[in-house]
């Protein structure tokens, strides 16, 4: 499963944690991002602060849409168009290929610009969306982290992004039912 747009999501997270800044407003830190999730820029691009703060608002409409799939409403009808919007802005061909299985056919970006990163990023979340069970599209519950995650769980029940939130939240509890006891 492609999972790019859940590591975009969580850039979020080294705001707050580890490196205690945003890895979107440092051009050379979004270029290493980039290579590691395998979207390259064409050689030369640069990348502006404008365009920094187009990610960093991309970052935040997908988060709020990944936190509106738990509410009775649903997603927003404006943030289901701003995606569309993102989605339409990247031209494409289908670039067919024959291997010994016979052909193959893959959706190429015409130019490997910024909107194609815009694109990538957003039709990963889009994949995930129509693909995938939206349902397990999850925020850890430790309200300090909300690491962005897709739960694979056998029964689908995950409340936390990995082992150190969970236990992490188990001794919390814990600590709260023993203040409590010694309280009464």
């Amino acid at each position: 499963m492609d999972r790019i747009c859940l590591e975009f999501i969580n850039t979020r997270w080294f705001i707050t944690h580890d490196l205690h800044e945003d890895p979107l407003r440092d051009a050379k830190k979004i270029r290493d991002f980039l290579d590691r999730l395998g979207l390259e820029l064409d050689a030369g691009l640069t990348i502006s602060p404008a365009q920094m703060e187009t990610l960093i608002s991309l970052r935040d409409l997908l988060f709020g849409t990944v936190s509106a799939l738990d509410s009775p409403a649903g997603i927003p009808p404006a943030s289901l168009e701003r995606i569309n919007r993102i989605l339409s802005q990247c031209p494409q061909y289908l670039e067919l290929r024959q291997n010994e299985e016979g052909f193959s056919a893959e959706w190429r970006p015409s130019r490997h610009d910024w909107d194609y990163i815009l694109f990538a990023l957003t039709a990963s979340f889009a994949d995930l969306l129509f693909r995938h069970d939206p349902a397990r599209i999850r925020r850890c519950k430790n309200a300090d982290c909300e690491w962005v995650f897709y739960d694979e769980s056998k029964s689908a029940t995950r409340k936390w992004c990995g082992n150190t939130c969970g236990n992490l939240m188990k001794v919390r509890r814990f600590r709260q039912r023993q203040k409590q006891d010694r309280s009464i």
